[in-house]
């Protein structure tokens, strides 16, 4: 089957759904399917087309601008013969990429179109995601608020279907050298340090809380100014390692007891997913709907507000109960093997032979 997979950026650039798109396409390919991925910035290899690679689109204003410039940029390129009709045509994004992708398809590819949405949606501007998805043949969505919203909207089949996590976070090994350096914590949070993520309120609970031990991984612009409010304020207790890989991340939920998801808006947090495969309880902000992955008391707690307060009393229910953190361990561990990628990969090449050949 041959899929073309669309986004502005791909990795190496960082993110959530960057990583996403890589580790389906690669699994798919191993698959033996032929999978396009389409971009603007990222790293180029020989399975990839790269649209507009002389001139860089990144500053243009706003997304929609941008898409619309990418997806003209792509239909150049259709038009001059550097890309052939696909099966599947499969776009991530929001609604001004399945606006853009939509219109290209119609003049040009005519394949079917799949949308994948991995973000929250503007719940009141509901006529633009039925305009936008209009003529998509299944839309697959990481959290469950937005599924929901988009099943009483579109008339093809929308899909609650988080990320995964990656595989090593189920492994059991032993502590690799070059991470014996890692401290036992408390609290662990990881994440973009973006303000959209809320990583100050990690340091507001480290400073309600010095008795106890924070650690904080991840990178990006808010980062250097929680440095410094570290330093001014002597929040001794919570430390922010920065960006590190995969493994490290994995070895250092061993020594951690509860994940803190402090973030304004999740579709759903693949961390939450990758400290589960590890067995930690998980701690929630409203930031979407989880009551499909978390029972309070049971497994982590979801809090009702963004409080430090709030936040810090879902923590001291694990905290304080060693036995609740052994339940939480083993319950998490089995709800995260539902979620390993090889189920992801199945059911959406299943969704997408079965849009291909017309069966329900």
């Amino acid at each position: 089957m041959k899929i073309w997979r669309s986004y502005f950026r791909y990795p190496p650039l960082s993110g959530g759904m960057e990583g996403h798109i890589k580790t389906l396409s690669d699994a798919q390919r191993a698959d033996g399917h032929d999978v396009i991925n389409i971009f603007h910035l990222g790293q180029s290899e020989a399975t990839h087309h790269k649209v507009c690679p002389r001139w860089s689109l990144a500053k243009v204003k706003p997304a929609a601008a941008r898409n619309a410039f990418f997806y003209m940029a792509l239909m150049g390129g259709l038009i001059r013969g550097k890309l052939t009709k696909p099966d599947i045509w499969h776009i991530h994004g929001d609604w001004s990429d399945f606006l853009c992708a939509r219109i290209v398809n119609k003049i040009h590819a005519r394949a079917p179109l799949v949308a994948s949405v991995h973000g929250r949606l503007k719940f009141n501007r509901p006529a633009r995601y039925q305009w936008a998805l209009r003529g998509y043949k299944a839309v697959f969505v990481t959290g469950r608020k937005e599924a929901d919203f988009l099943n009483g909207l579109l008339d093809c089949p929308v899909i609650h279907l988080p990320s995964a996590p990656k595989d090593l976070f189920f492994e059991t090994c032993a502590l690799a050298p070059e991470n014996r350096d890692i401290a036992p914590c408390d609290v662990i949070a990881v994440g973009n340090f973006f303000a959209i993520k809320n990583m100050s309120a990690l340091l507001d609970c480290a400073a309600l809380r010095p008795d106890l031990r924070f650690v904080a991984y991840g990178d990006g612009p808010e980062r250097p100014g929680l440095l410094d409010r570290i330093a001014r304020e002597d929040l001794s207790n919570i430390t922010l390692p920065g960006t590190a890989e995969p493994r490290r991340i994995k070895e250092h939920f061993a020594q951690a007891k509860v994940l803190v998801s402090p973030s304004y808006e999740e579709g759903t947090p693949t961390v939450a997913l990758e400290a589960m495969a590890c067995g930690l309880p998980c701690v929630l902000t409203p930031s979407n709907q989880y009551d499909w992955m978390v029972e309070n008391g049971v497994n982590g707690w979801v809090t009702t507000t963004w409080d430090p307060v709030d936040i810090m009393a879902g923590v001291d229910v694990f905290l304080k109960n060693v036995d609740l953190q052994a339940q939480a361990r083993a319950h998490n561990r089995n709800l995260a093997e539902m979620h390993r990628w090889t189920t992801k990969v199945a059911l959406i090449t299943d969704h997408f032979h079965r849009i291909r050949t017309g069966t329900k």
